[in-house]
């Protein structure tokens, strides 16, 4: 993945967590990155599924390091 100047990584959608789109709009191991609408500081989001070995439940926004749920 190429860099932006601000750390992201170019291809990844730019959301904050005001704008969050539904996790219906995205598939599951879907990647976004979200910032802090204020410092705009952030991470990469991962959608996955909280429901165990359920392919078919809907995902949850949560953060790529560590997998605590942002929305």
């Amino acid at each position: 993945m190429a860099l932006h100047n601000n750390g992201r990584p170019v291809d990844l959608v730019q959301y904050t967590l005001a704008t969050l789109p539904s996790a219906a709009d995205y598939e599951l191991g879907s990647l976004i990155y979200v910032t802090d609408a204020n410092s705009g500081v952030g991470g990469v989001a991962v959608l996955i599924a909280l429901a165990a070995g359920s392919p078919t439940a809907e995902g949850t926004w949560c953060d790529l390091v560590d997998y605590t749920v942002i929305a």
